[in-house]
């Protein structure tokens, strides 16, 4: 805990100039992405942890106005179980039809469908309340868009501390980056995924596979290009095949 808090402080210093800017403009003001965890994923046997690329407009959770404060925000919602309240509050306003991001986005329904298959029938309904979501880029527009070239430059090496660390922390069975970005994984950065292997041919969905730690990983192009069905088992079948090679290397 005490390497992922010194990183929220490096994460600070290294955009304290940018947080301070966005508070003169509102299509510049940024906010802070902490990773969200259901209260059932320290207890499951299978711990999915699914990353995107960073939030497209987001809420304003953490007080950037100091450093500390900074700090203590990003930790006091590390470990809260009861972050993934915003999907129910969005399915209850009436203009949803009970359809939002746990349905009618790709990246949350085909999740789902992949925690499906993964958990067995019995997937309790609030599925998410199994899992870790987290960003590669935690700082983006409050607003809307993902972070501009220059944002993305000036947080790139301490995002990839702060994500390791992460996934240290919250020692996922399975990994699932829906990124399409498997050139973040190779700048300067070799060693982030061992046994990491780049499929750019033969698989239109997957673009990367690889064991981190005690994890098996997948990268995935954008889940909207594709029909869910064939989203959904080319992941599962690459969790599979690092499976079988987990295995295989453990009796060698």
């Amino acid at each position: 805990m005490n390497k992922i808090k010194d990183l929220y402080g490096k994460l600070y210093d290294e955009l304290e100039c940018c947080f301070k800017e966005g508070k003169k403009s509102e299509d510049k003001e940024l906010s802070t992405f902490v990773p969200m965890k259901g209260f059932r994923y320290d207890s499951e046997e299978i711990r999915l942890m699914v990353v995107g690329r960073a939030t497209n407009g987001w809420k304003k959770e953490i007080n950037t106005e100091q450093r500390n404060s900074f700090i203590r925000d990003a930790m006091e919602k590390l470990d809260n179980p009861c972050r993934f309240s915003w999907i129910l509050e969005e399915k209850q306003k009436p203009e949803k039809k009970d359809r939002y991001y746990a349905e009618a986005k790709p990246f949350w329904n085909y999740t789902r469908c992949i925690l499906e298959k993964l958990y067995g029938p019995n997937l309790p309904s609030d599925w998410y309340q199994s899992i870790v979501w987290s960003n590669l880029f935690p700082v983006s527009f409050a607003k809307e868009g993902n972070p501009s070239e220059a944002l993305k430059k000036k947080q790139f090496e301490v995002a990839k501390e702060l994500l390791i660390a992460q996934i240290e922390h919250f020692k996922p069975t399975h990994i699932l980056f829906i990124t399409n970005w498997d050139g973040w994984f190779a700048m300067n950065n070799k060693q982030f995924l061992l046994d990491f292997e780049i499929k750019t041919k033969g698989n239109r969905v997957i673009k990367g596979r690889g064991i981190f730690g005690e994890s098996r990983v997948v990268i995935t192009r954008r889940p909207e290009y594709f029909p869910k069905a064939e989203f959904v088992e080319e992941v599962i079948k690459t969790f599979k095949y690092l499976k079988n090679k987990t295995a295989d290397s453990s009796h060698s």
